[in-house]
């Protein structure tokens, strides 16, 4: 599937898309159903978002030999998280200190409609699927006048 350019917004666009959607059910228990069953998924997404960006702080710090001041640096958050952040990795997968890598994705369905698949996102725009969740959350949740 080929994804447009700017996938973040177009990920954004589908789970206000999805919300209008939940939002436009004739029946209480039916929105509540659906709101419930999206707030699933995207507590979901947004829990292996924080495992990859943890897998992902940690081999940036194993490969470019980074102490943990230079890793917060680079990813622009604290010596403190980015400790954290390598120790969560290390425990996700303690053995030999490897830390397999899972796809992440997310697919917002719309009946009558196609899903996005945030791993085909991703790829295309050269990020990470967590990174894209995050900003297409920041831009939902802007668009609704909220913050993370």
């Amino acid at each position: 599937m080929n994804v447009p350019g700017d996938s973040v917004g177009t990920v954004a666009r589908e789970l206000e898309r999805a919300m209008e959607y939940i939002r436009g059910l004739d029946d209480a228990d039916d929105r509540w159903r659906e709101a419930s069953r999206l707030g699933e998924l995207l507590k979901r997404v947004l829990e292996d978002a924080g495992s990859l960006r943890a897998a992902m702080a940690l081999r940036i710090h194993q490969d470019e030999g980074l102490s943990l001041g230079q890793l917060g640096r680079r990813l622009g958050i604290s010596k403190a998280r980015a400790d954290q952040l390598v120790r969560q990795a290390r425990k996700q997968d303690h053995r030999a200190g490897l830390v397999q890598v899972q796809q992440v994705t997310l697919s917002v369905q719309i009946p009558g409609e196609t899903g996005i698949r945030l791993s085909e996102a991703a790829e295309a725009a050269g990020q990470s699927a967590g990174h894209l969740v995050d900003q297409a959350l920041r831009a939902y949740l802007a668009g609704r006048g909220a913050e993370m």
